[in-house]
């Protein structure tokens, strides 16, 4: 008997949410649809099942990082990120969302970025056999977590609401104040396309974990990419300031 197709390509936008990083928009999108159209239809996964799967993606990419095998563990990368990429949209698209699948979600995210970074910082000290690629794992973790943290900080302290208004841009804002400045009239054209800003932790993450060691280029892409993350930190302090300060 031929299953019935609940989930048909236009349901699926309805799981996407605004505000997307560039990777996922523009790279993963194509491969995102189809997965999870496939998933959706003619699997009985779970959004937590999914999550899990993702998980031991991250840890077999670990392992293979971890022996100097980049391309293959940065392979095993991405199929990770695609996994933890569709769980929460699953979850929208079938209604069952709830507050531990949202939690385990980051927990996952979190757990997978940091077995990539310190396993790729070893893996590169396996292929170099120079000891200060094991501190820069450290460092690449660090350039992933460290801009959600603050973002996490300054919405505890303006308030959810005050945060989404002002910093997210999911209400119109009665003044005008977010217009004046090149940098806030760039971010506002970005966010109506339902863009985050360049260079965000998923677009970092990906750009440090796959692209690089996939063109084993890792030490290359670190040297453009630390400049342009002590930029992008600059940037966030001074907005933040700015909108902590009205």
């Amino acid at each position: 008997m031929e299953r019935k197709m609940r989930y048909p390509f236009k349901e699926l936008k309805k799981a996407y949410k605004p505000a997307r990083n560039w990777w996922n928009t523009f790279i993963l999108k194509p491969v995102m649809l189809p997965t999870l159209w496939f998933v959706a239809n003619f699997t009985p996964f779970s959004p937590n099942a999914i999550t899990t799967i993702s998980l031991i993606l991250y840890i077999i990419c670990g392992y293979f990082f971890s022996q100097g095998n980049l391309l293959v563990g940065a392979i095993f990368f991405e199929l990770g990120v695609i996994g933890d990429a569709i769980d929460g949209k699953l979850a929208r698209l079938k209604g069952i969302t709830n507050k531990f699948g949202a939690y385990y979600d980051t927990w996952v995210d979190t757990i997978g970025h940091f077995i990539a970074a310190i396993t790729l910082g070893y893996g590169m000290y396996v292929v170099t056999s120079q000891p200060i690629w094991m501190l820069i794992g450290g460092v690449m973790f660090f350039m992933k977590i460290q801009h959600p943290i603050e973002s996490l900080m300054v919405s505890n302290i303006m308030g959810k609401e005050s945060y989404q208004e002002k910093v997210i841009g999911s209400k119109k804002r009665k003044d005008n104040k977010e217009s004046k400045g090149m940098i806030f009239k760039i971010r506002k054209f970005l966010l109506k396309r339902k863009l985050r800003d360049p260079l965000s932790g998923s677009d970092m993450k990906n750009l440090m974990f796959f692209v690089a060691p996939l063109l084993a280029l890792v030490k290359e892409f670190l040297i453009v990419l630390i400049p342009l993350y002590i930029i992008k930190t600059g940037f966030w302090f001074f907005y933040y300031k700015k909108m902590l300060k009205e």
